[in-house]
């Protein structure tokens, strides 16, 4: 288990095109992904068939059944050599907030023993991680200080 308290989904998750694709065990699947008690802050987790059915009260084989619907769809990535499933556009529903959140999350995503999973991670990573000005002010922050100094003469 990660040990974290909570997972943010994004509510443009329910227009999704491919998520209203899937029946209802499949989408109930793919939040389990995405925000069970196996996953972590770099989307990314190892889940054994038999837990996630235990967990969801499934039998294994409408876990499997449920767990490929996601997969088909494009939604997850598994490496069935690890039992690591992956949530494919994670960072775009948590995207990390500052340099230390990205160090935290690079570090989970090191220990990652599928290759072919870490560097997805790794690249899903980098298109959504904040930029060099991640320890510059908000834009919400900087026009409240020019409201602020408006009509103070520099």
């Amino acid at each position: 288990m990660s040990g974290r308290t909570f997972a943010q989904v994004s509510i443009a998750l329910w227009r999704d095109a491919r998520f209203k694709t899937l029946s209802e065990r499949g989408q109930r699947a793919l939040l389990f992904c995405w925000t069970g008690p196996h996953s972590t802050s770099a989307g990314v987790g190892i889940l054994f068939d038999g837990y996630a059915a235990l967990d969801l009260g499934l039998s294994v084989d409408e876990w499997i059944a449920a767990r490929e619907e996601v997969e088909a769809a494009g939604l997850i990535a598994r490496d069935p050599e690890t039992e690591t499933i992956l949530v494919r556009d994670y960072f775009k529903a948590n995207r990390p907030s500052s340099q230390k959140h990205v160090a935290a999350i690079r570090s989970q995503i090191a220990t990652i023993v599928s290759d072919e999973l870490r560097h997805e991670a790794e690249r899903a990573l980098a298109e959504n991680s904040p930029t060099v000005a991640a320890d510059r002010p908000s834009p919400h922050l900087l026009a409240i200080a020019g409201r602020q100094n408006m009509g103070r003469s520099a």
